[in-house]
């Protein structure tokens, strides 16, 4: 049985760009933290019995903290000092979010594509808005 986490390690390996290997630690973060925010918020509204509202709340917060702190230290390796870094990643949480509503809005209501193809390129616009800003804005210089 291979060990937890050796497929991510042997793609990383034979992979000789610093870039990808850079992008692709984004994108594994991002899918480890999109699943434990979800285990958070399911955790809040069946086994803490919060509203889904607040359950959402405090799943999308705790999950900004871990995002923030994961690719602080695995993606970005940055020394950046955190009260800078953090206020930098708010930021470009924000422009992110910006950037995949301004795609849906216009994908659905301008041009009439439908939702669910609008989501998934929308929340592509964000990932990619979020990993350059994050790079060259938040954690910059570091590979």
């Amino acid at each position: 049985m291979p060990r937890p986490g050796s497929f991510t390690l042997s793609i990383l390996g034979r992979c000789r760009s610093p870039e990808v290997r850079q992008l692709f630690r984004f994108l594994v973060v991002g899918v480890a933290n999109t699943a434990f925010g979800y285990s958070i918020i399911f955790a809040c509204m069946y086994l803490g019995g919060l509203s889904a509202e607040l359950s959402n709340a405090v799943g999308y917060g705790v999950g900004l903290l871990v995002s923030y702190v994961m690719h602080k230290v695995f993606t970005f390796s940055s020394d950046r000092p955190h009260r800078e870094a953090f206020i930098r990643f708010l930021v470009v949480f924000a422009a992110a979010y910006a950037a995949n509503l301004l795609v849906l809005v216009i994908l659905v209501r301008g041009i009439g594509v439908h939702e669910a193809i609008s989501q998934v390129i929308a929340s592509a616009f964000y990932v990619v808005t979020s990993f350059i800003l994050n790079k060259l804005f938040v954690f910059r210089g570091a590979l």
